[in-house]
């Protein structure tokens, strides 16, 4: 199966189920038992454990520990210190990881679908290529982490901070953003053709070639981000604010919708055909890596 188009990893993902998997989210803690009073000491300890049984890891501290490779799924780690850690490709499907530390972590390619995130601390953490679908990221930090890549396919980051994030060529179908705040991040490319944007705040983000097709952002705050050939075809913009933003012909706006009078700014460097090259020249706008 192939997607075509100029943003190739996203439409990829793209072609993947629409429809929102079952919550598997890992039972109470309560439910749980420990199989000592005394919480792991090391990653290797944690592993073994886990090995016999057990599953209920809440509180632990483990930063800079070393996950990578390790299958967790179904574990408990409700507010644990995992600040740097190594979860480079972990297995970790249905965890609780809610009130969780990971702030700086490297969490390249870990696969942690119907994750609970609830609330965790992501900033500046890796998530390049991670899979979260289906996974709780409401009221989650992430300011200035890497998400280039990632699936965020039918992920709830209501109320989530975004602030400074990579989410280039990132899929976010039907995923939920209510009230999120994106200020100055990087969407180029991303595939969020039918995400609840209501409210969410996409202040001087860099949405150029990302597809919103049928996006809800009814009340979003678009001001003084960039539209260069973005598709907006079908979006809900009621009640939305473009002041300041950039678009040009290029860009797909909804039938009889007029940008200029917004406050939007018809900027003819969205029609140059190297036109992050230029955005970046004349504005100071960050080309995706």
């Amino acid at each position: 199966m192939s997607c075509v188009g100029p943003c190739v990893a996203s439409l990829v993902l793209s072609c993947a189920s629409t429809s929102s998997p079952k919550a598997l989210f890992a039972t109470n803690a309560q439910e749980k038992t420990r199989f000592s009073d005394k919480p792991p000491q090391s990653a290797e300890e944690l592993g073994a454990r886990y090995f016999q049984g057990e599953r209920n890891f809440d509180g632990v501290a483990l930063a800079k520990a070393s996950f990578a490779g390790m299958n967790l799924t179904r574990a408990s780690f409700r507010n644990a210190d995992l600040r740097g850690a190594d979860l480079r490709g972990m297995e970790c499907d249905a965890c609780d990881l809610s009130g969780a530390n990971l702030q700086n972590a490297q969490l390249h390619s870990a696969f942690m679908p119907n994750a609970n995130l609830r609330e965790a601390k992501l900033d500046d953490a890796d998530l390049y290529e991670i899979v979260l679908q289906g996974a709780d990221l409401s009221n989650a930090s992430l300011d200035r982490a890497n998400l280039n890549r990632a699936n965020l396919q039918h992920t709830d980051l209501s109320q989530a901070r975004l602030r400074g994030v990579n989410l280039h060529d990132s899929a976010l179908q039907t995923a939920m953003l209510r009230g999120a705040d994106l200020t100055g991040s990087n969407l180029h490319c991303a595939a969020l053709p039918d995400t609840d944007l209501d409210g969410a705040n996409f202040t001087s983000c860099n949405l150029a070639s990302a597809d919103l097709g049928h996006a809800y952002l009814r009340g979003a705050k678009l001001n003084d981000a960039w539209l260069c050939q973005t598709i907006l075809t079908h979006a809900n913009l009621e009640a939305a604010s473009l002041q300041g933003s950039h678009y040009s012909e290029q860009t797909q706006f909804p039938a009889e919708f007029s940008a200029h009078e917004t406050g939007a700014i018809d900027d003819p460097i969205c029609s140059e055909p190297r036109f992050l090259a230029g955005c970046e020249r004349a504005h100071g706008v960050e080309a995706p890596k």
